[in-house]
C-alpha cells in the first residue's frame, strides 16, 4: 500500500512541474466556466417558461397563478390556447398547463379537478416542471379543504343567513392550508425546450467535465512518454509487482482528476453561486464514477498509442468530442430525441445526466444510482480493455 501511494503521489507532483501545468490544471478550467457561464445567462430568470391557458377565470384559477408564480423552478405566463401551442411547438416556452373551466367549481365541491400538462420530451426539466405544478395544485386544493372545515365550524356555531353569505365565506376562507392530493394528466410533445439549464448552473459541471476528461486523458501522453524513455521499465526493477506500478499510476491520475473536481465545485459554489444540490454524497459519487470511467480511458489511450504526439492526439479527439456530444457544452434538452437516445452510448453523457440531476433536481443517492452504475460500467470496460493490452516497454 504504501509504494502504491508513493507512486501516486509522485505522479501528481510530476504533473506540476511547470508553469504551463498550472495554467492548464487551474487558470483555463475556472476563467473558461466564467465566461461560457456568462454567455449562457438568461434573462436573469433562471425558471422554465410555462404557457398558461385559464378557462376558469376564478378565484382558485388566480390562487393557483400566484402560486406558480412564487415557484423557483416554473416561471408562468397566462397567454390563450393557441398562442401557447405555437410556443410549444417552436420550444419557446418548456410546458403549456391547462386550467380546465370547472376548476374552481369542482374544488369548492369537494372533487378533484384535473390540469392538464403538455411538455416537452426531457428527462430532467419534465420532472422539475410536473414537481411543482403538482406542488402548486396541491397548495390550492389544500386552501379549499380546509376552507369547507372552516364553513363548517363555523355553521355548527351560528347559521348562515342564506346560500350567498355561506358562499362568501367559503371565499374568504380560501388561503388556509391542509393536506389533499393532487391529480395531473400529462401530455408529452414531440421535441425538446429550447432552453432548461443555462448559465453557471450549465457552465460549471459542463467545464468541470471538459476539463477533467482532458486531464485524465492526457494521462494516457505521460504513460506514453514515460515508455518511450524507459522509465516503466525501470520501474520494474523496485520491490514492487508490475500489478502495483500499474495501479499507483491508476491512482495518480484518478486522485489528479478529483482534485481539480474538487476545485472548480469550490470555485462553482463560493465564486459563482451554483448550487451543487443538497446531497454531498450523490455528488461524490457522480464524482468518483466518472473519474474512474475517464482514467480508465485514458489508461486504454495509453495502449493504443505509440507516440507522444498520437496520445495528445487522441486525448484531444475525445475531449472535443465527447465533452460537447454529452451535453457539456449545451444544454442536452434543446436536441432531438433521436441525438439524446445516441448519445447515451458516450460516458460524459451519463456524467452530465448526473451532475444535472443533482444540481437541477436536487436529488440524493438513490437518483444517480442508473447514472453511477453505467459510468462504472464504462469504467471496467475501459480498465479491463486497457490492462490486457499495457505493455511496459
Amino acid at each position: 500500500m504504501r509504494r502504491l501511494l508513493a507512486l501516486a503521489l509522485n505522479s501528481v507532483r510530476l504533473e506540476f512541474s511547470t508553469v504551463g501545468a498550472y495554467i492548464q490544471f487551474l487558470v483555463l478550467p475556472l476563467v473558461f466556466t466564467v465566461v461560457i457561464g456568462l454567455g449562457m445567462r438568461s434573462d436573469g430568470d433562471a425558471r422554465f417558461r410555462v404557457a398558461v391557458v385559464d378557462r376558469d377565470h376564478d378565484a382558485l384559477a388566480a390562487n393557483l397563478l400566484d402560486r406558480l408564480r412564487a415557484s423557483e423552478v416554473v416561471r408562468p405566463e397566462v397567454m390563450d390556447e393557441a398562442a401557447a401551442l405555437d410556443l410549444l411547438k417552436n420550444q419557446d416556452v418548456s410546458a403549456v398547463v391547462t386550467v380546465p373551466g370547472n376548476f374552481t367549481a369542482r374544488l369548492r365541491a369537494g372533487t378533484t379537478s384535473d390540469l392538464e400538462l403538455q411538455l416537452q420530451s426531457s428527462s430532467v426539466s419534465g420532472a422539475a416542471i410536473r414537481e411543482a405544478v403538482r406542488s402548486a395544485t396541491a397548495q390550492t386544493i389544500r386552501a379549499t379543504i380546509a376552507a369547507r372545515i372552516s364553513v363548517d365550524e363555523a355553521e355548527r356555531q351560528r347559521p348562515f343567513a342564506d346560500a350567498a353569505e355561506r358562499q362568501r365565506y367559503l371565499e374568504a376562507a380560501t388561503t388556509a392550508v391542509a393536506s389533499v392530493p393532487a391529480e395531473i394528466s400529462v401530455r408529452r410533445a414531440a421535441r425538446s425546450p429550447a432552453a432548461t439549464v443555462t448559465g453557471f448552473a450549465l457552465s460549471s459541471p459542463g467545464q468541470l467535465v471538459t476539463w477533467v476528461l482532458s486531464t485524465l486523458l492526457v494521462g494516457g501522453m505521460s504513460i506514453v512518454a514515460e515508455r518511450r524513455m524507459g522509465t516503466l521499465r525501470r520501474l520494474l526493477t523496485m520491490p514492487a509487482r508490475r500489478s502495483t506500478i500499474l495501479a499507483g499510476k491508476f491512482l495518480g491520475r484518478f486522485l489528479l482528476g478529483a482534485l481539480q473536481m474538487l476545485i472548480m465545485i469550490v470555485f462553482g459554489v463560493t465564486v459563482l453561486g451554483v448550487t451543487w444540490g443538497n446531497s454531498p454524497v450523490a455528488l461524490a459519487m457522480v464524482a468518483t464514477c466518472f473519474g474512474l470511467a475517464a482514467t480508465s480511458l485514458g489508461l486504454f489511450i495509453a495502449t493504443i498509442a505509440r507516440t507522444e504526439q498520437q496520445a495528445s492526439g487522441y486525448a484531444a479527439l475525445g475531449t472535443f468530442v465527447l465533452a460537447p456530444l454529452g451535453g457539456a457544452w449545451f444544454p442536452m434538452e434543446i436536441t432531438s430525441p433521436t441525438f439524446q437516445h445516441v448519445t447515451q452510448a458516450l460516458p460524459t453523457t451519463w456524467a452530465m445526466r448526473g451532475f444535472t440531476d443533482v444540481i437541477v433536481r436536487g436529488v440524493g443517492p438513490e437518483g444517480v444510482l442508473v447514472d453511477c452504475g453505467v459510468l462504472v460500467a464504462f469504467a471496467v470496460a475501459f480498465f479491463v480493455l486497457g490492462v490486457r493490452r499495457f505493455e511496459f516497454q
